[in-house]
């Protein structure tokens, strides 16, 4: 189940390099079901767990309920999009972040 509230929007926003990702997010976000799923993405996957500051991090994200992430290819004209959705206790995705491949 796919949501969006406006903090959710404002965390997904605030992930954009560019104007094209930000622009790319209201449309991946009604083209849901055009989404490819890939895997999945432990909470710190990347992350230096020996950094204060991601460990502060990946706790804060813990707090709100965020489990793990799913990764997805969203597919637009001739270019290949990777989303990246935060899973909210196991269930619920709203979109993260997203960038061109």
């Amino acid at each position: 189940m796919f949501y969006q509230t406006k903090a959710s929007f404002k965390r997904a926003i605030a992930h954009a390099w560019n104007i094209d990702e930000a622009e790319m997010y209201v449309y991946i976000n009604s083209h849901i079901a055009d989404l490819q799923y890939v895997r999945l993405s432990s909470l710190g996957e990347g992350k230096d767990m020996n950094n204060p500051v991601d460990i502060a991090n990946i706790q804060r994200k813990r707090d709100r309920g965020v489990s793990h992430y799913n990764v997805y290819e969203f597919i637009f004209g001739q270019e290949s999009w990777v989303v990246k959705t935060e899973v909210y206790k196991g269930r619920a995705e709203t979109i993260y972040h997203l960038k061109k491949k």
